[in-house]
């Protein structure tokens, strides 16, 4: 954590203000690397702290827009940004839904905005530990009660989140697709003997994730990869697969569905 005297920037104002009022002040010291206690005094001096500011704020923020039945109806390309979001989004209970990832993957982060119709600014700053970020967050309790509903996402999902609600096939592929970019890797090369697939979360989703995965293949290689062990750790587990056969197989068979894809990971697929 940065010490408690230290200047603050603007940037680190700026995100304070663009999020006090959305995200938990634990969310936010996460962000900018200053404690929650700092966070609170920051807030005081830029008079942001009071019910009445936040009102101010949210006036201020009319404007914005988006499609807010986005998530209404399943299509591939929602269940896709739904696994994106499961991953690497959050809404709040006061129906906000955000999404911040790497600036590596800005465009990714803008084409998002753009599918819902996102008409406020994407905003992008750097963390104490030097690494840029983009970022925005949009008021739309339509669009969070539809991610609950069918994607059981919900606030402070990150220890608790749990399988979709999803009975079409290429509805889970999807979603598992979107999942993997958001926390996820891959790589598959011509030539190259050593193909791998992996994934990190709770151990709850990792299993339905890896059950759905498994039923790609048949026969001993369905057997071998239900077999594959998952990596418990304090808050999270993980799992890396490198079978020849069945991850190539399972690359393969995902990469031609027509989602989105993260170019950053899908890329190396040649």
């Amino acid at each position: 954590m940065a010490p408690r005297n230290k200047n603050w920037t603007k940037e680190e104002d700026g995100i304070v203000s663009n999020n006090y009022h959305k995200l938990t002040r634990l969310e936010i010291s996460k962000l900018i690397d200053r404690t929650v206690f700092a966070i609170q005094t920051r807030a005081r001096k830029l008079n942001i702290s009071s019910i009445e500011k936040a009102r101010k704020l949210h006036k201020e923020r009319i404007g914005t827009y988006c499609n807010e039945n986005y998530f209404e109806k399943l299509t591939i390309e929602n269940c896709y940004w739904a696994g994106f979001l499961a991953a690497d989004g959050s809404i709040s209970d006061d129906g906000h839904l955000a999404l911040q990832i790497s600036d590596k993957d800005y465009e990714h982060c803008k084409k998002f905005a753009e599918t819902i119709e996102f008409t406020g600014k994407l905003s992008q700053y750097i963390r104490k530990n030097g690494i840029g970020m983009c970022a925005f967050s949009i008021k739309s309790e339509k669009l969070c009660q539809d991610l609950k509903k069918h994607f059981n996402i919900i606030p402070r999902k990150t220890l608790v989140l749990q399988p979709p609600n999803l009975q079409e096939k290429e509805h889970i592929y999807a979603y598992i697709i979107g999942y993997i970019d958001g926390d996820g890797w891959i790589s598959l090369r011509k030539n190259y003997n050593h193909p791998k697939l992996g994934f990190i979360g709770q151990e709850n989703i990792i299993k339905w994730i890896l059950e759905h995965l498994s039923n790609l293949l048949t026969g001993i290689e369905k057997e071998k990869f239900m077999t594959k062990k998952i990596q418990k750790y304090i808050n999270h587990c993980s799992v890396s697969m490198s079978n020849i056969t069945s991850v190539k197989y399972i690359i393969q068979y995902l990469q031609k569905y027509n989602v989105p894809k993260l170019d950053r990971k899908w890329g190396k697929i040649i």
